[in-house]
């Protein structure tokens, strides 16, 4: 009896104690890029006692933190976090229940005074199990540099000397700009980042294992580019208004480059616009080819030497929109207007010879003008729902246009020819291609139980693809259409698709699953040959999972599968001959079939204030990848063109540490290193070997607040199907300095190859019937000034929390989207409404 006793006394006790328990929860994120601040301290006081603290935890790697108060009372909850000004909540604590605090907003700090030391920051990049995302902001070098010399820095991101992008060791990928695809970087984007400034990003986001949100291309993976948009507040607690500009200018030996911001918050109405120019120039380039065709009559050998000078241009302008209709609904839309021009004059000579015996030879003069733009609009709703904050519909629309023109001029002089079938007349050729995509989604997200998440949605694509490329013979002066090698066709992609996704929270495991089904109907249409035209149509189902294992907030460990697919691009189906070079043209394969490709990756990763590790294995496994190569024809000219001529295994390990030894000094590593297997049936060829990169860096805060940034980086040569690829190596670093406040910032920055002044790059490719060798010599060394004003002010006002307000907020996204956000709901168009369209 005295035993029943003690144990209804006990049972008793322990319920009065867990009625008295209130869960204080929240999200600690920047005021104005609404990105979560993984790993800030969180403390609580006593309101009468900010001494000594009741309790002291760290936010987990999303921002988020949840915590018990066992008494009823006043509390201040304060947040800090070293380069952010310290966030006090004021906290009034009643009987047993939740109190959700929704977002908190931290800004920066304009000085060190006052702000409490704590040992935990802000990475420069966030590691999960499927995505990594690099903070551009974080990184002093990305306001004066271009945005294709930093992604050499960003894990799981190689580019070569010849500025070759490759993502987790694959060449077919997709860039998105905020979360939705961009055809002109898609097309063009070694070329067109090339010319684009890395101020022009917030961070870059590296997902290896996308999930059936996104769309299945993209055997690599999603290279996704957020821009600096500007966000609104979130958390019921707080509000913010104002503006705020930022003017920024650069002036290199290789060219200049000015960029403008401005964002502005009324109630619930917010507005980004933003701009960007870049004017680029190179030195004197040099390419050289050494070919060799063997023969039973004798080899053939063709030399060819060329100089060139490039100048480019790059023109961005964007306007965001957002309006908080209510608490629960969303309006935002956006347009976007992209541009990039190249023009390049070479001179060149060639000579050509049969064992030892003179067949031809000639010198030649080129120019080639390059224009693409890119043109999108989108318009996105969003509604949440009152009885269910963390379910969610988005209906999305995007308009995409980018039309691509390319000219180019050849004209021969001192020629002298045995061979008939070579044709030496000046010739000039006008390319003109234009791409047009309507996009229409609808997106459902609903908790199915505590812990537990399913997506659907629906998806149709209508693209129109059209190249008219005339050829023209230049005879006195005179252009003389040529038929036979113009092409004026139309190629229509249509893609409706469907899918259905799970990701649910075991205790210390996740798990994200999901399959998508995608239906192709491809039409192709020639003007001028009718004969020629054809249709087919074929599904794809592809499926993705992600399991992981988190032993500790600070460490994880994951495991994941995906099935990629990579359409032809038009440049690949297009089958007009560029016939530039008369011993070498180049054409597309309309007969392409779409690549698929499997990959499993483990991926595993810890976090300390001061060190993060994060390792990344990899398995991709081909059977039918899309392959340029290159074969010689009865008229001795070498033919480059596509095929499904590749099975590839890609074996491989990428790296990447961060170590601070004070809070000051922060060095990093990213290594990458794989095995390679490349075959072809079709060709007779195989190919195999190893391949690596590095970069190493240096930042360290040091007197007056001079901000320093070193950089190494190298890479070794790449394995293709047909020869290998040469490596390159060189340092950059900057120096940076802040006056005023936060007001002005200057900085001096600078890169050098190994070489010197340029990079010399080597490119070998043969089988059994030819060698080809070519070498390249860019000169890209470079020293710039860059300058940024920042004006405007963002003023934010803390309301007093009580226990029971109930947050609207959608459950915070880890997407970290570009696309604007509410103002005072804190509901984040990142990721939701951006991640899949």
């Amino acid at each position: 009896m005295k035993q029943k006793s003690l144990l209804v006394f006990l049972l008793a006790f322990l319920a009065l104690g867990a009625a008295g328990q209130t869960k204080i929860s929240g999200m600690v994120v920047d005021s104005v890029s609404r990105d979560p601040q993984p790993y800030v301290t969180v403390r609580i006081f006593p309101s009468n006692n900010d001494e000594v603290p009741l309790s002291t935890f760290l936010t987990d790697e999303k921002g988020a933190f949840s915590h018990e108060v066992s008494k009823a009372g006043n509390y201040n909850l304060v947040v800090s976090a070293i380069g952010k000004k310290t966030r006090k909540v004021e906290l009034s604590v009643g009987s047993a229940g939740d109190l959700r605090l929704g977002e908190i907003g931290l800004i920066e700090s304009k000085s060190s005074e006052g702000t409490a030391v704590v040992s935990a920051q802000k990475p420069v990049v966030k590691m999960e199990t499927d995505k990594i995302t690099y903070d551009m902001g974080a990184d002093p070098d990305s306001k004066s540099t271009t945005m294709l010399e930093m992604l050499r820095r960003v894990p799981l991101v190689n580019v070569d000397g010849q500025d070759n992008i490759t993502v987790n060791g694959q060449s077919n990928f997709k860039i998105y700009v905020n979360g939705k695809p961009n055809p002109m970087l898609s097309q063009n984007a070694s070329a067109v980042l090339k010319a684009m400034p890395a101020s022009f990003a917030k961070n870059v986001e590296v997902i290896t294992n996308p999930g059936a949100r996104y769309d299945a291309e993209g055997t690599g993976g999603i290279i996704n580019i957020t821009t600096a948009n500007f966000g609104g507040p979130g958390g019921q607690g707080e509000s913010m208004e104002g503006y705020s500009a930022d003017i920024t200018g650069a002036v290199t030996t290789r060219g200049q480059m000015g960029s403008g911001f401005f964002s502005m918050q009324k109630g619930k109405f917010s507005m980004s616009v933003n701009g960007s120019l870049h004017n680029g120039r190179s030195g004197l380039g040099a390419m050289d080819f050494d070919r060799v065709q063997y023969a039973e009559t004798g080899d053939i050998t063709t030399t060819m030497r060329n100089a060139q000078r490039t100048h480019n241009r790059f023109y961005r302008g964007g306007l965001s929109l957002s309006y908080q209709i209510d608490s629960l609904r969303l309006l935002t839309a956006a347009a976007n207007l992209m541009g990039f021009g190249n023009n390049q004059k070479s001179v060149g000579s060639m000579g050509m010879a049969a064992s030892g015996m003179p067949l031809m030879s000639y010198n030649q003069n080129g120019s080639t003008r390059m224009h693409f733009r890119s043109i999108d609009a989108n318009l996105d709703y969003q509604r949440t729902f009152a009885n269910c904050p963390e379910r969610m519909l988005t209906l999305s629309y995007q308009f995409s246009a980018s039309p691509n023109r390319n000219k180019s001029f050849t004209d021969f002089s001192d020629a002298v020819t045995m061979m008939a079938d070579i044709d030496l007349t000046d010739r000039f050729s006008d390319n003109n291609m234009h791409s047009t995509e309507h996009t229409g989604q609808a997106d459902f997200t609903t908790p199915v139980a505590e812990g537990h998440q399913l997506s659907v949605g629906l998806k149709f694509i209508g693209r129109k693809n059209s190249s008219d490329s005339k050829y023209y013979d230049v005879i006195d002066n005179v252009l003389v259409p040529n038929a036979m090698n113009s092409v004026d066709y139309r190629f229509f992609n249509d893609i409706a698709a469907a899918y259905t996704e799970y990701e649910g929270k075991m205790g210390l495991f996740k798990l994200k699953a999901g399959a998508r089904y995608e239906h192709t109907w491809q039409r192709v249409r020639y003007a001028d040959r009718p004969e020629q035209n054809f249709s087919l149509d074929y599904g794809n189902f592809v499926p993705s999972a992600t399991f992981s294992f988190n032993p500790t907030p600070l460490q994880s460990i994951g495991l994941s599968y995906a099935m990629r697919i990579s359409r032809p691009g038009i440049d690949q189906l297009n089958p007009y001959r560029d016939m530039s070079d008369p011993t070498s043209i180049r054409y597309g394969n309309s007969d392409l079939d779409a690549e698929k490709t499997h990959q499993i990756s483990l991926v595993a990763s810890s976090f300390t204030p001061k060190f993060i590790i994060n390792l990344n294995f990899h398995y991709n496994f081909c059977s039918n990848g899309i392959e340029n190569y290159s074969f010689y024809d009865e008229s001795h000219v070498l033919n480059t063109t596509f095929g499904n001529v590749n099975k590839n295994h890609d074996f491989g390990v990428n790296a990447f540490m961060n170590y601070k030894p004070t809070a000051k000094t922060s060095i990093m590593m990213n290594a990458g290193g794989s095995y390679v297997d490349l075959r072809s049936g079709a060709l007779d060829v195989h190919n195999s070997g190893w391949q690596g990169n590095l970069m190493v860096g240096l930042q360290q805060t040091m007197w007056w607040n001079l901000k320093l940034s070193l950089n190494a980086m190298a890479m070794t040569k790449r394995h293709v199907l047909q020869g290998t690829m040469g490596g390159f190596g060189g340092v950059m670093g900057s120096l940076t300095k802040k006056f005023f406040g936060e007001t002005l910032s200057v900085g001096i920055s600078g890169f050098m190859p190994f070489d010197g002044k340029n990079i010399r790059f080597k490119m070998n490719t043969s089988d059994k019937t030819f060698s080809n060798r070519m070498s390249m010599r860019m000169p890209v060394a470079q020293i710039g000034i860059t300058a940024t004003l920042h004006l405007g002010k963002m003023n934010i006002s803390t309301k007093r929390v009580s226990r029971g307000i109930s947050n609207d907020d959608v459950k915070a996204s880890d997407q970290q989207g570009g696309g604007m956000n509410s103002g005072g709901t804190g509901i984040s168009t990142g990721g939701m409404m951006n991640g899949g369209i």
